[in-house]
């Protein structure tokens, strides 16, 4: 009974609790990253994904209209 107190002090819980958070949000942001890719792929390919522009193109001046 003893070692079990001393393997879960509140110390050693911290710890575990921690990595098991770090471990979920690696995972989760993992799991974004390929939904959106999958998101933007399909936005691409009908039409209504974004129009990129270079740097160097004049962008239409419509706040003054």
């Amino acid at each position: 009974m003893r070692s079990l107190k001393k393997a879960f002090n509140e110390q050693n819980l911290v710890v575990i609790v921690f990595l098991m958070v770090f471990a979920v949000f690696a995972f989760a942001q993992k799991e974004s990253k390929k939904i959106e890719k999958l998101y933007l792929g399909f936005r691409l390919h009908d039409g209504t994904g974004p129009h990129f522009t270079s740097a160097t193109e004049k962008q239409p001046d419509t706040i003054f209209r």
